[in-house]
């Protein structure tokens, strides 16, 4: 080749495909996925179809709010955040934004699991209640407040029959028409026995985690992990089984260190109604709001049809050299 006429063309290797940690067969929106990068990842086409598709029941007490709380501050966060990841929480449905009910049925929480007259829980019959009446909800998730001495396998039973009642194939007549998707959640970490093996902790919030995302991951249904965004750090993914979910030790080095910054590393979470910056309930510091936002988000692609694999792929970039 002529040197007088050479052509160098060098392709950035930021070109390249980037594939997300959330790979199609994983449901389970734990500490690998609760984090910025993932949210990014994914294409903006499934954020829009999941603002468009879904519309959803979200219950629970306090802890709840740290999902929505930090969707809230989610989209105050960077330049079209507002715009992207916008949603409402009282059925009052806009164009443009995800359609969630937040505390629109009967019941409290998870936790409120004793048996009613009828069988069931409080949930449980609430959700009936409510899907009954509003047949256009098609997502159903509950959270926690304090998992710990509680016997999951209520709630997964309870679950079970609502899945077989109103899931794709169900007993109930609107599954033909519009079938109900079920999120479960794990309960936030305690702080007091970590992954001790039972016995003697036949009912921890480390065991209880294990049972319901073991559970999950069985049936392939998807599972918001609070217990795993707890445990683990943001940063580096270190493990510290004994860390508290409500007084996050790694959390909040995390933030206050001048490396993370505010606006580019995290956000403030925001109260869901009015906006204005607060605390996640019950947290000492931001962060355990963002993850909760990152995990709902992907969650709610996937559950859109997204096949959890993206392509976030940069502009090539070629240097032509000539001499």
């Amino acid at each position: 080749m002529n040197t007088r006429n050479r052509i160098w063309i060098l392709v950035s290797l930021l070109s390249v495909f980037w594939v997300s940690p959330g790979f199609a067969g994983n449901t389970i929106a734990d500490h690998t996925i609760a984090k910025e990068q993932v949210l990014r990842a994914i294409p903006a086409s499934a954020i829009e179809k999941a603002k468009t598709d879904l519309h959803i029941l979200y219950c629970g007490t306090s802890h709840s709010q740290q999902v929505v709380e930090g969707m809230r501050g989610l989209m105050a966060y960077k330049p079209g955040d507002d715009t992207l990841y916008a949603f409402t929480y009282d059925g009052n449905q806009q164009t443009g934004k995800l359609d969630i009910r937040y505390r629109a049925a009967s019941g409290t929480d998870l936790s409120h699991d004793s048996i009613e007259g009828n069988g069931h829980t409080g949930y449980f019959n609430g959700t009936v209640n409510y899907l009954d009446d509003h047949p256009d909800v098609n997502t159903v998730m509950w959270s926690w407040c304090s998992i710990e001495g509680h016997d999951v396998s209520i709630y997964l039973d309870e679950f079970g029959t609502l899945i077989n009642l109103y899931a794709a194939g169900g007993s109930k007549g609107r599954t033909q028409e519009n079938a109900v998707s079920f999120i479960f959640m794990t309960g936030y970490a305690r702080g007091d026995d970590g992954d001790t093996p039972e016995p003697p902790y036949i009912q921890s919030p480390y065991q209880n985690h294990k049972r319901i995302v073991d559970y999950c991951r069985a049936h392939g249904y998807y599972c918001l992990d609070y217990w795993s965004h707890d445990v683990y750090n943001y940063g580096d993914d270190s493990y510290k089984p004994t860390e508290n979910g409500n007084d996050n030790v790694q959390h909040k080095a995390w933030v206050d260190d001048p490396e993370n910054a505010q606006g580019e590393d995290w956000f403030p979470c925001r109260n869901w109604i009015s906006g204005k910056i607060d605390l996640p309930a019950h947290a000492n510091q931001h962060l355990t709001g963002n993850r909760r936002a990152y995990a709902a988000w992907w969650i709610f692609a996937r559950l859109a049809g997204w096949d959890g694999k993206s392509t976030c792929q940069a502009p090539m970039q070629m240097l032509l050299l000539t001499d």
